[in-house]
Formats: C-alpha cells, sequence, structure tokens
C-alpha cells in the first residue's frame, strides 16, 4: 500500500471514465459559463419551446417564441438563410392555427422565396415550402391556385425525391382530393 503511485497504470485502467467526465463537462459547460453556449444552441432551445407551446395548444405562447426565433435566426444568418425560411416557415403555421392566415400568407411566401433562391426548385424543402404555401390557399378558398401549387410540389417532388419517398404520395393524395372537391 504504501509503494508507489503508478500514474501511467491508473491513467490506462481509467481511460474510458476519463474520456466520458471530459465529454460530460464540455457538454455542460454552459450550464456553469452561460456565454460557452453558442447562438445554435440558443435558437434550438428556442425553437423546442416553441414547438412545445404549439404542440400543447398554447398558441400565443407558440408565437411570442416564433417570433423571437424569427428575429434572432435573421440576425444570426441573416434575411436570406434556409434558417430563417424554416423560422419563416413555423411562426406561419402558429399563425394559421390562431385562424390568421392572412398574416402567415407573407410569411409561407417568403419563406418559399428564401428555399427556392437557396436550394433551387428540386428540393425536399422547396417541396415543403410548395406544399404549405397550397394548404394555406385551400384553407381560405383559393383551391385551383393551391392544386397549381400541389402540381408544381408533385414536379419538384418527382425530380429530386425516389418515387418511394411518402411526401410524393402525401401531395398526389392532396391533389386527389382538391380534384374531387372540384368534380
Amino acid at each position: 500500500m504504501g509503494g508507489k503511485l503508478d500514474l501511467r497504470g491508473w491513467f490506462a485502467r481509467n481511460a474510458f471514465l476519463i474520456l466520458f467526465c471530459l465529454i460530460m463537462a464540455g457538454g455542460m459547460a454552459y450550464l456553469f459559463w452561460p456565454e460557452s453556449r453558442s447562438a445554435e444552441d440558443h435558437l434550438e432551445d428556442l425553437e423546442k419551446k416553441a414547438n412545445y407551446a404549439y404542440t400543447v395548444g398554447n398558441y400565443d405562447q407558440a408565437e411570442s417564441l416564433c417570433r423571437e426565433f424569427l428575429s434572432e435566426s435573421e440576425e444570426a444568418y441573416g434575411l436570406f438563410h434556409p434558417n430563417v425560411a424554416f423560422a419563416l416557415n413555423n411562426l406561419a403555421l402558429v399563425l394559421q392555427a390562431k385562424d390568421r392566415p392572412e398574416d402567415a400568407l407573407p410569411l409561407l411566401q417568403r419563406s418559399l422565396a428564401i428555399n427556392e433562391t437557396a436550394w433551387g426548385p428540386n428540393h425536399r424543402d422547396v417541396v415543403k415550402s410548395l406544399c404549405n404555401l397550397a394548404l394555406l390557399m385551400e384553407s381560405i378558398n383559393k383551391t385551383q391556385e393551391a392544386a397549381k401549387l400541389f402540381e408544381k410540389a408533385a414536379a419538384s417532388a418527382k425530380a429530386s425525391l425516389p418515387p418511394s419517398d411518402p411526401l410524393i404520395s402525401y401531395i398526389q393524395d392532396n391533389l386527389d382530393r382538391l380534384n374531387e372537391s372540384d368534380s
């Protein structure tokens, strides 16, 4: 017991524990040093809080958090970044849930424009933006415009996604439903 301490052997036996502690310390540093948290971590937290508020039906809180998320995303990434398009889309969905489609419409249009500029016409985010805009148009009884947007989404999806992608069948189901209602 009173012998010389074998540090090399101790480190070898406890390497996993040491590595685990270092990883945990780094991952939890923001609890003790908030300035070490990145802006992206903060934005992720805002998004999670907004999604939770939306999920439980607290639309006023969700709107407030989505507006903050949008503002801080614009500040962090600039006005024309895909992350801003995502934030615009989230705020628009909350406004639709609050029965304010007229406020949601320009947000979805801007989100679509950003995604088309960032990704080109044949990208999953563009397809989703087109679908969200089409659903909004349908909700305000602009079914012809909704059908055109779903048709554009279908063409984009077929050009960019594998045929088995569920988004393609989702779009087709919506087109079929709109065509049935026109008959």
